[in-house]
Order: C-alpha cells, then structure tokens, then sequence
C-alpha cells in the first residue's frame, strides 16, 4: 500500500514538472523583442505589426539595404554602416552592453521631391527597454545609396505599414496614448513626411 501511494506521489511529480517545462517554454516564446529578432535574422519586425510589402525599385538589390550607410538620430546621432542589416557598437568604453541599430522589414521606394529613391525604417536599441525608430529616405548615387535625410519616429511605437504615396512617405503605426502602458500602444495614427529642403519633415497626424 505505501508502495502505490509512494509510485501515484512520483507519477503526479512528474506529470507537474512536465506540465511546469511546458508553461514555461510556451512563455519564453510569446516573448519576442526586436533585439531577438536580430539575433535570427538581419531584419527586426515588431510584434502584432502587418509587415510592409517590399517594393524595391529595380536600381537597387535588396542587399544593398542591409549594407548602407545611414544617419542615425534616436541615439547615436551619427553615421553608422550597417553589415547584414546589423550595426553593433559597445555602449560606452568598457561596458558590456551593445547599442544596436538594425534595418526592419519595413521598406517602400518611389518618388520624394521629385526623386526616385526608398524609404526604410531602422530601429536601435542601447540593450535597455527602449526601442527607438528611424525613417530613412535614400536614394541611389554613382552606383551606391546614399541616404538623403533621416528623422526620429517615436520610441516604442508599432510600425504596422510603410509606404510611398503622391510624393509623401506614410507611416500607420501605433503611438502611446496617454495611459498606454510602455509595452502597448494603442493610438492608431497615419503620418505623412515630405522631403524639404533635404530634410523628411513631418507634414500631418491623422
């Protein structure tokens, strides 16, 4: 009798541990950040965002994205190559953590100002919580891209389309109302940038 009691206290115990490892892997899955993503793929996309459709201008192979030259304003403020779709670069001097600028999925070309270029988002991360969003606008020069102006988008926002119309690069994402918490906006928004005197600004909020 104690035999069974004690084999039915093993069985449970095991049946529990097996039931506790497949919770556990279940929830390490569901969470997914845009570093994760880089560390799979040379692209970052954000969570529950629909991923734009890539239309590349026949100028320009898809690889040369990944291995351009951008403006970077969220962080680093500077000029940065990207190799694969990845810049990297320590924190600070001696420090372990990495500030990481990556090209997501989100690409559009046509024309801006009269010239034929694409537009790109870049999304950097200084190994912290935040998550800082770029648009690119470049254009091909002498046989290179060469980006022609870049402006911050918002920190934490869901890209969910990009596009090229009428001579304005659109964004449909979702932005922070007010008591959002940080992981999940909801603000459902439309911006629209035009190309001025070589710089994207920011023309309407919808």
């Amino acid at each position: 009798m104690i035999r069974r009691h004690l084999t039915l206290n093993y069985s449970l115990l095991i049946l529990f541990t097996l039931l506790f490892a497949i919770t556990l892997v279940q929830g390490c899955k569901s969470v997914s950040t845009p570093v994760q993503e880089v560390e799979k793929k040379p692209v970052v996309s954000e969570p529950a965002a629909k991923k734009s459709v890539v239309k590349v201008s026949p100028v320009v192979n898809e690889t040369e994205f990944d291995n351009a030259e951008y403006s970077s304003l969220s962080v680093l403020k500077g000029k940065v190559k990207l190799s694969h779709g990845i810049f990297r670069t320590k924190a600070a001097k001696g420090s372990r953590s990495e500030t990481i600028v990556a090209l997501t999925h989100h690409i559009a070309s046509g024309k801006v100002d009269n010239k034929e270029g694409s537009a790109v988002v870049l999304v950097t991360t200084t190994g912290g919580k935040g998550f800082y969003y770029d648009l690119a606008f470049v254009t091909k020069e002498k046989g290179k891209l060469h980006n022609v102006a870049t402006t911050p988008v918002g920190e934490q926002v869901i890209i969910k389309s990009l596009s090229i119309d009428k001579g304005q690069i659109l964004i449909h994402m979702l932005k922070h109302k007010k008591k959002d918490p940080i992981c999940c906006p909801t603000q459902d928004v439309m911006q629209r940038y035009e190309l001025k005197g070589g710089k994207l600004a920011l023309v309407s909020v919808k």
